[in-house]
């Protein structure tokens, strides 16, 4: 959930003050987990950021899709950034049989 989301649920319920809002929109992050003393557990989670993966919504969608034959495995493989035939492995050991895809 991204910042701006949080903060607007937050001062819409009343559970923040439009002052505190906009402080907390104008600093860095970074900063704000520096002084809630989550510094340690933030870089932890930055660390993960640049590992290749799909958003878990859009690679639903697309498992979706890859089931009904819409799209083929090479879809599934570039959301999650890996090679074709991994994710073919992978899709099989988890129960996707490959579909027959639908001509047009």
């Amino acid at each position: 959930m991204s910042r701006s989301a949080v903060v607007r649920t937050l001062e819409d319920d009343q559970l923040m003050s439009a002052e505190d809002a906009a402080a907390i929109r104008d600093r860095r992050v970074n900063d704000l987990m520096a002084e809630a003393g989550l510094t340690e557990q933030w870089r932890a989670l930055c660390a993960g950021q640049a590992e290749p993966c799909g958003s878990p919504w859009l690679v639903n969608r697309a498992l979706e899709a890859y089931s009904h034959g819409w799209v083929g495995a090479h879809v599934v493989a570039d959301l999650l950034g890996q090679d074709i035939e991994t994710t073919k492995r992978q899709l099989v050991a988890q129960g996707w049989a490959e579909p027959e895809t639908h001509s047009a």
